[in-house]
């Protein structure tokens, strides 16, 4: 599926779950509720579940500069333009192949996204050091620490790499 009929799917939002809750209608724990940037629609993100949803992996393309991967906002964006590239990047690549649940339309969290979904649902994550999609600079990426702190490292050390999806918000 191409990136702009990912984009395509919107819901309207669930405000029946709470932040923690399990749905699998929508792909996980509902981990976050996230404000647009720019004009873009309000999201929630949701957080697959157990060891399935998680590997070992680099960011990848350490010495190469991804332009469209440095909102630290978007991870959906980030994602698409990591995995457009021409060069190889494990931890978006593991990120947007995911399945579970029916569904196909997971990504590799931004900075923000991740340090908000870690900090409402620290128990869905392993007690590690996890990859966001957002980029520093060609040769660093940011990694968000099991503790709430962040931190930018080399893009060929490896961490953890776990999927998110997001439903956009629509009134």
């Amino acid at each position: 599926m191409r990136a702009a009929e990912r984009e395509r799917r919107i819901v309207t939002a669930p405000n029946h779950l709470r932040i923690g809750t399990f749905c699998e209608k929508y792909g996980g724990v509902l981990s976050a509720f996230m404000r647009g940037w720019n004009g873009a629609p309000d999201y929630y993100l949701f957080v697959p579940p157990g060891p399935e949803a998680e590997i070992v992996t680099q960011y990848g393309g350490r010495g190469d500069d991804e332009p469209g991967a440095a909102s630290d906002h978007d991870g959906f964006t980030n994602t698409n333009a990591l995995c457009a590239s021409k060069i190889l990047h494990p931890a978006a690549k593991f990120c947007r192949g995911f399945k579970a649940y029916g569904l196909d339309d997971y990504h590799l969290a931004a900075r923000n996204e991740q340090r908000v979904i870690q900090i409402n649902c620290p128990e869905v994550f392993t007690k590690k050091a996890h990859w966001t999609s957002t980029q520093c600079s060609p040769d660093f990426a940011w990694v968000q620490g099991s503790g709430g702190n962040q931190n930018i490292d080399h893009k060929d050390y490896e961490f953890l790499a776990r999927p998110v999806r997001r439903l956009l918000v629509i009134q």
